[in-house]
């Protein structure tokens, strides 16, 4: 089965299937052009059916596969691609999100209808267009990234003599091994295309060219010059370079902040991997941004720590800041709580490694204030390493950039002193609550505080406790619950008083020894949460007691009628109990000595008054009804005896009646 027909299978069910299911089907690919062709088709499906995911989220998984590519240039095409008819990605968009791809938009196709050779033909010509174009080297990369890669092996030949011809006729003298390097997967191609171009165009074959004369392009769109003057191409094996910055090749966008953009680069002096962070944008930067991020690379260069990523060098080109860090292969630890569910042992152990880092650089002077999963790297060992000192702040220090009081951090990470004035100073204290936060994550796989927008999440972390994380994990211990929650303390003065102190309080957990810390008695919660709304707390109490007071009176009320109750149903059962056995009496007394005057009928009928105001009521239980029934009966045969026939006639079927209806 190809790998198609494994996604196929996948999407059997008609929902988009899971995205790392899919990169598993990608990495079984024979080869890199049939990888692409499944990850496009598992974009454009998800686009189309309205569940469209985002290029970050496919690198996340992208950058497992062994393959070396530029994921980030090819996922984007298949975005950009499959949004089309749909919802575009706008200018702006690309500009704020992939400021290193903004010309690619130029690249892609419109849409072609016709056979394969048809649209292949309108690649060609297009590109073929932009190489006319005065004073610029188009980017051959980005030309195949809008390609269907089951067209690549077929059109690249084509563009790639386009490209020679063009090249060479600015005077570029070309050889096989720089495009070797950029496409490894064209060999072939690349070594066939030379033989004829280079010989047509140069009057020679490329084996008799020299290979220290190279001027082609960098994938900048400007060529490059070695020290003694002859311009040269070399972004790393296999690697291309998608930009140049001073003395780093931009080799692949890593990711991006709110303050600038991360590359995967080269430092071509030393020859080392590096990571490159650059302001974002590539000119016009305000003074506050440039001083932000040269604290940011300063805070973080006089730090050496194995928990710490280290800072190389910090510099600027062609207007564009930047600063270059160590290279580390990995994953951020928010992607590796998303993919495992960790062990309360694990997420302790983790969270050491970061009290011990933020230890040493509150011992140099340094906070953080932003700690978070995403700022936190999972290098290839397992070991953790602080990055993104974006927000650091030196402790003795006098910061411009902090003078007046502004909102800095993530919401659902940062300190109630980070959020809102009036509460103290940042200091220690405030990254060990975000420490506290990394640690909920870890246990809950969720922050503390979210809510749907940012100002509902700091509504939330200044005024309500979190949700204790027992209750969302119950396998969490209860020690490490009450380390979490001491950290996430809202008065800095409860907390633990230094990164070091909370980094013992984990080892004794680790360890199975008692913990310091002690958890919130119920009466101690309920305190702390009337002074935390005093006012809603005295209504709620008014309230409480208004409810006892009614409920008192209520059921006082309640009783009275009860006994009442039981008082009148003994008297009705005694005054039922005389009625009957007086009807009796009378009933007896009629048969034995019939009424013959008028003065006896009348007392008589005296009586039966009685009886009959009792046979008004209409009970409604069984033993009840039955006894009226009774009652009806012997009034009937009174009536009879008075010679009231008419009106025994009435009472003999009532009791008929009632005696059916049981």
């Amino acid at each position: 089965m190809t790998v198609l027909a494994e996604l196929n299978s996948l999407w059997g069910s008609g929902s988009p299937p899971d995205l790392q299911s899919v990169v598993a089907i990608a990495a079984t690919a024979a080869e890199p052009l049939e990888l692409l062709e499944l990850l496009r088709v598992d974009q454009q499906r998800r686009w189309q059916a309205g569940a469209g995911l985002s290029v970050d989220e496919y690198l996340l998984e992208c950058r497992r596969l062994p393959l070396r590519m530029d994921w980030a240039l090819e996922l984007l095409a298949g975005e950009m691609l499959s949004r089309s008819g749909l919802q575009p990605m706008t200018a702006a968009e690309l500009r704020d999100r992939f400021p290193a791809y903004v010309e690619l938009p130029e690249y892609l196709p419109s849409v072609v209808t016709g056979t394969d050779s048809d649209v292949m033909e309108s690649v060609c010509e297009h590109f073929e267009r932009l190489c006319a174009t005065d004073g610029r080297v188009p980017k051959l990369e980005f030309m195949l990234a809008g390609v269907a890669p089951r067209l690549r092996r077929d059109v690249f030949p084509r563009l790639l003599s386009i490209d020679l011809q063009w090249q060479q006729r600015r005077g570029a003298t070309v050889v096989p091994q720089t495009w070797l390097q950029r496409f490894p997967w064209y060999g072939a191609a690349v070594q066939e295309v030379f033989g004829v171009v280079a010989g047509a165009v140069a009057g020679e074959t490329a084996e008799h060219l020299s290979e220290q004369t190279v001027v082609p392009t960098d994938g900048s769109g400007m060529a490059t010059a070695d020290r003694g003057g002859a311009a040269v191409y070399g972004a790393g094996a296999g690697t291309a370079a998608i930009g140049r910055l001073g003395d780093y090749e931009l080799l692949s966008e890593l990711g991006r902040g709110g303050m600038g953009v991360v590359y995967r680069a080269r430092q071509v002096s030393l020859n080392r991997l590096v990571a490159l962070k650059t302001v974002l944008g590539v000119s016009g930067a305000g003074s506050q941004e440039v001083l932000r991020f040269r604290n940011e690379a300063e805070s973080a260069a006089n730090l050496r720590h194995p928990g710490i990523v280290g800072v190389y060098e910090v510099g600027e080109a062609g207007g564009r800041h930047y600063y270059s860090m160590e290279y580390i292969e990995g994953q951020d630890l928010s992607c590796l709580i998303r993919r495992n569910s960790l062990s309360g042992e694990r997420a302790a152990a983790y969270l050491r490694q970061l009290a011990e880092a933020v230890e040493y650089a509150h011992e140099h002077g340094v906070l953080h204030r932003d700690l978070k999963p995403q700022n936190v790297l999972v290098d290839a060992e397992g070991r953790l390493r602080i990055t993104d000192f974006g927000l650091a702040k030196r402790v003795q220090a006098d910061s411009q950039l902090t003078g007046d009081f502004s909102v800095m951090g993530t919401p659902s990470y940062m300190p109630p002193e980070q959020a809102q004035a009036g509460r103290g100073p940042a200091g220690p204290w405030s990254d060990i609550y975000s420490l506290g936060a990394v640690l909920y994550e870890l246990l809950t796989a969720r922050p503390p505080f979210r809510a749907d927008n940012p100002l509902e999440t700091m509504r939330q972390l200044l005024e309500d406790d979190p949700i204790a994380p027992r209750l969302l994990n119950p396998r969490i211990a209860l020690d490490l619950e009450t380390i979490c929650l001491k950290c996430l303390e809202k008065d800095p003065a409860r907390r633990y008083a230094s990164a070091r102190l909370l980094s013992d309080e984990l080892g004794r957990f680790l360890e199975g020894r008692p913990i310091l810390a002690r958890p919130l008695g119920r009466v101690q919660r309920v305190w702390r949460l009337c002074r935390r709304h005093p006012r809603e707390s005295i209504l709620s109490l008014l309230i409480f007691s208004a409810i006892v007071v009614g409920g008192l009176g209520v059921g006082w009320q309640w009783l009275r009628a009860e006994s009442n109750l039981q008082r009148a149903t003994r008297n009705f059962e005694l005054l039922d109990r005389a009625a009957d056995e007086m009807l009796v009496v009378v009933e007896e007394w009629v048969t034995r000595t019939p009424p013959r005057t008028e003065a006896q009928q009348q007392r008589l009928s005296s009586s039966l008054r009685l009886f009959e105001a009792f046979l008004n009521e209409e009970p409604a239980n069984r033993a009840a009804r039955r006894r009226l029934a009774e009652t009806h009966a012997r009034v009937a045969e009174i009536r009879r005896l008075l010679r009231q026939l008419d009106r025994a006639a009435h009472h003999f079927r009532e009791a008929v009646r009632i005696f059916h209806e049981l």
